[in-house]
């Protein structure tokens, strides 16, 4: 039987808005897997403004786009936050 291999996920800050919103998409469509990926995007997304124009906030851009429960957002959001104020390696860059 075959081992399954932990896939790594890299998260690079300071994409540009587009990569970003397709890396969203992508990780997002994935699942549960990958949450740390989508909230590391979605905090990048709400922090530069790139769900600006026609979205009030990162929330309602993956309530619309991503056809995620604006709950889980938050919490993603909220999580990504935490996460990056400690040292280690899952801060990305």
């Amino acid at each position: 039987m075959r081992k399954l291999r932990k896939r790594r996920i890299r998260l690079v800050s300071g994409l540009p808005i587009s990569e970003v919103t397709n890396r969203l998409r992508s990780y997002a469509r994935a699942g549960e897997a990958n949450y740390r990926a989508v909230g590391f995007y979605l905090l990048e997304l709400e922090r530069r403004g790139g769900y600006r124009p026609g979205f009030s906030s990162a929330v309602d851009w993956a309530k619309v786009r991503l056809d995620m429960p604006p709950k889980l957002a938050q919490e993603l959001l909220r999580t990504s936050r935490k996460l990056e104020s400690r040292p280690g390696p899952h801060t990305g860059g």
